[in-house]
């Protein structure tokens, strides 16, 4: 499983690309060492697993930790400080008025802002609306084998994705 953070690319007339809307994608993995020594590895080795519960403390963790700080690495200092992070309404998403997201979210000049879709509606998420199609069917090309290997291969992907396709997507979204 992924979060993703994606807005619509910004060009110029002259087809500049300003700013490509892909802020960044983040697994729910975590780094442990195995126990004990099979054939295929020795005891204390680091392999990648991942996460298998995704609870509303594992999504915080990721918002304030990781894609907060991605988008203000990657906003433009001219661009408009009042952002809003659509998210569905699956039973692990923090509520729009969590303490310590809205603290960590005022930073900075900042105004981000949780919103929750409508219920029973993928089509008002522009990441459903097609981005993650895209992902997965450019991921399967490669056809990883690992845990460690599905991961790069979605960065890979995502590092990839054509800001026109994405700049459609949004537009289907309006």
């Amino acid at each position: 499983m992924f979060i993703a953070a994606l807005a619509r690319p910004i060009t110029t007339v002259n087809s500049v690309v300003i700013f490509d809307g892909k802020i960044d994608i983040f697994p729910f993995i975590e780094e442990v060492a195995v126990k004990r020594s099979s054939c295929n590895r020795d005891a204390g080795v680091i392999e990648t697993k991942p996460l298998l519960s995704i609870t509303k403390e594992v999504i915080r963790e990721k918002l304030i930790n990781h894609i907060l700080p991605a988008i203000r690495e990657k906003w433009s200092e001219d661009g408009c400080k009042q952002i809003w992070i659509v998210q569905d309404n699956a039973r692990p998403h923090i509520a729009n008025d969590n303490a310590q997201f809205n603290l960590e979210a005022k930073k900075d000049g900042f105004d981000i802002i949780l919103i929750n879709q409508p219920a029973q509606s993928p089509d008002m998420n522009v990441l459903d609306l097609g981005f993650f199609d895209a992902i997965q069917t450019l991921k399967d090309q490669i056809a990883p084998r690992t845990m460690k290997h599905l991961v790069k291969a979605v960065n890979k992907t995502y590092d990839k994705y054509d800001r026109k396709l994405c700049n459609h997507i949004w537009l289907t979204l309006q």
